[in-house]
């Protein structure tokens, strides 16, 4: 079987094919990472984060403990970035705490 070289030049519309396909695929795999961690925080929710839960929530969702720790840590960012947003959207309030402008 012959091998083909990766600088090997290739037409535009096979080109256009190729990142056409790998738009598609990186957009499936957003997509599974966003419902893999609905799934995670719904979980997280029902059984909290006792000793042992990452194991636990990788069995039940088929991925590894690492991917779930991951996922873990990206939720709890999250959870801390919409902590330090503001409630007015960075609007100046005035005395009677209505925002001005």
């Amino acid at each position: 079987m012959d091998r083909i070289a990766w600088t090997a030049r290739v037409s535009s519309g096979e080109a256009h094919r190729r990142a056409g396909g790998r738009r598609r695929y990186n957009a499936w795999r957003r997509f599974a990472q966003l419902h893999r961690r609905h799934l995670l925080s719904e979980a997280l929710q029902e059984t909290g984060m006792g000793r042992g839960y990452q194991s636990q929530l990788a069995r039940r969702l088929g991925v590894h403990r690492s991917t779930v720790h991951r996922d873990v840590q990206a939720l709890l960012g999250q959870i801390r970035e919409e902590g330090r947003r503001k409630p007015n959207n960075g609007r100046a309030r005035d005395e009677t705490g209505g925002t001005v402008g």
